[in-house]
């Protein structure tokens, strides 16, 4: 049983934040063995600036388009690049 009380936004972006820390961290020490690591760098800024659409929220854009569907629809692209980063991992 957790002594304190739950604070589970509060704790998942420091945990978030700390993940987005080390990855950061890490690929200023490898970028010059892997050029291709800003691929990692560019996705990880990339979902923090969207962790912005998802921690706020304002009123849908022509009654259709909110915080969270744009946040959904910014994540589909780092995708395509985080798959590119890993596939240059293995090559």
């Amino acid at each position: 049983m957790c002594a304190r009380k739950c604070n589970c936004l509060g704790d998942c972006v420091l945990l978030g934040l700390t993940n987005a820390a080390a990855w950061l961290i890490w690929s200023y020490f490898v970028h010059r063995r892997q050029p291709y690591v800003w691929r990692a760098v560019a996705a990880v800024i990339s979902v923090l600036v969207l962790l912005l659409l998802e921690l706020g929220d304002f009123p849908p854009i022509w009654w259709t388009f909110d915080a969270h569907s744009l946040w959904h629809a910014g994540t589909v692209p780092l995708a395509v690049l985080w798959y590119r980063y890993v596939s240059f991992g293995f090559q």
